[in-house]
């Protein structure tokens, strides 16, 4: 049996919406970055992170709007 992948995809990719598309090629994207074991620094931010409590409650729209200077 042969698999006419190319066929395929160009018929799925041509009744997606825009917003589909935009995710799959998103999703594209970042299958193609390597992954890396974290170095020392890496390390220890996370260890810095994980120990913060400031890092565990996410920011309000209105507190991010502020930082940005968007407020």
């Amino acid at each position: 049996m042969e698999n006419n992948y190319k066929e395929r995809l160009i018929g799925a990719i041509t009744v997606m919406t825009d917003k589909q598309a935009e995710a799959l090629w998103d999703q594209l994207l970042l299958s193609m970055v390597p992954e890396v074991e974290p170095d020392e620094w890496d390390k220890e931010m996370i260890e810095s992170i994980k120990n913060d409590p400031d890092c565990h409650t996410p920011a309000t729209e209105e507190e991010v709007r502020e930082v940005l200077g968007h407020a």
